[in-house]
């Protein structure tokens, strides 16, 4: 399986990012997580960037993280593997976050693991009725990430997001807007315009104002989330100090 890659392009005050710009691939690797890294961190610095849309290439708004590399990573070394793939994913949601301009998915198809994080960390949603959302990245259970238990409570509370993260199951776009996830649920073939419209629309208004009321929304503050990313992480390494050697 080859990771996405990611596409940058900014026109009239919105950014948009592509995950799998090619068209065929949605899935994370390290290399595609850096290549997001590094478009928010630009995107984020740019002055004429007001608002930013996410969305994926093709069919899919992103399938989690890229099983071929999850699975070479617990061959060698299951606990170390996890940990590395879930700091990177952090690493992601982070840069996410300090990005002072509002940001909007557009998820279509298939939103699952990682990629369900992602959508959840931006600001604003707009998802398609044929999107299908999970805390697992595949049907055959694999890792459901830090990142996506964290915001799956967050959003919804923590009753709720243990059964979505026990179960794995899918859940579709408008059990999503009876949750409250989403205002709506528009046709697939919309999504990503209605986003863009919305950016456009937020990419008008006054930037300090609209990066104050940003700051001021409720788990949208960087700094809250550095600082439980900072303590997640402290975690881990106590926890790599504990960890059995392996002899190969």
């Amino acid at each position: 399986m080859r990771s996405a890659d990611v596409a940058l392009d900014v026109q009239g005050g919105v950014a948009t990012i592509v995950i799998g710009a090619d068209w065929s691939h949605s899935s994370l690797d390290s290399a595609a997580r850096a290549q997001l890294v590094i478009a928010l961190s630009a995107v984020a610095n740019d002055p004429d960037v007001c608002a930013v849309v996410i969305h994926g290439g093709g069919s899919d708004f992103c399938d989690g993280h890229d099983l071929a590399e999850y699975g070479g990573r617990l061959a060698l070394d299951s606990f170390r593997g996890t940990q590395e793939i879930d700091l990177q994913a952090d690493q992601l949601v982070s840069s996410l976050a300090a990005v002072p301009k509002p940001v909007i998915a557009a998820v279509r198809g298939r939103c699952r693991g990682e990629g369900l994080a992602l959508a959840l960390a931006c600001d604003l949603r707009v998802i398609a009725d044929d999107a299908e959302l999970s805390a697992a990245t595949s049907a055959i259970g694999a890792h459901r990430g830090r990142g996506v238990r964290d915001a799956l409570e967050r959003c919804l509370g923590s009753d709720h997001a243990r059964e979505l993260v026990l179960s794995g199951r899918v859940f579709t776009a408008r059990e999503g807007v009876d949750w409250g996830l989403v205002a709506d649920v528009v046709p697939a073939d919309r999504v990503v315009d209605m986003a863009l419209g919305q950016a456009a629309m937020l990419a008008r208004l006054p930037f300090a104002a609209l990066s104050g009321a940003k700051m001021t929304l409720p788990g949208a503050a960087a700094g809250e989330l550095e600082r439980a990313l900072g303590a997640r992480t402290d975690r881990v390494r106590r926890a790599e100090q504990c960890a059995p050697i392996l002899i190969h």
